[in-house]
């Protein structure tokens, strides 16, 4: 079974999407975006924020989903079951 973490961190968005990509964090390949493209997530984000002026206060929640090694997840398998967390908000 998958433990999820919420974080709630102060960093920028910025600081944090390049946190959460870095090569040593992840596999390019299990980094994947809701109702955006992850090559552009930024510029995305940052856009429906300046749309609805909300350029202060929180701007993001930072979920990880991981798997005990003994799961043997595939990778398709662990982003069904992120798609089907995030649903759920």
């Amino acid at each position: 079974m998958a433990i999820v973490k919420f974080i709630n961190s102060k960093a920028s968005l910025k600081k944090s999407l390049d946190y959460i990509t870095k090569e040593c964090k992840t596999n390019d390949n299990l980094i994947t975006a809701i109702n955006c493209n992850k090559e552009s997530a930024y510029d995305e984000m940052m856009f429906t924020k300046r749309e609805f002026n909300k350029l202060n206060g929180r701007d993001k929640v930072h979920i990880v989903q991981a798997f005990s090694p003994e799961e043997n997840i595939t990778e398709q398998e662990g982003t069904q079951n992120w798609y089907q967390i995030c649903r759920i908000f």
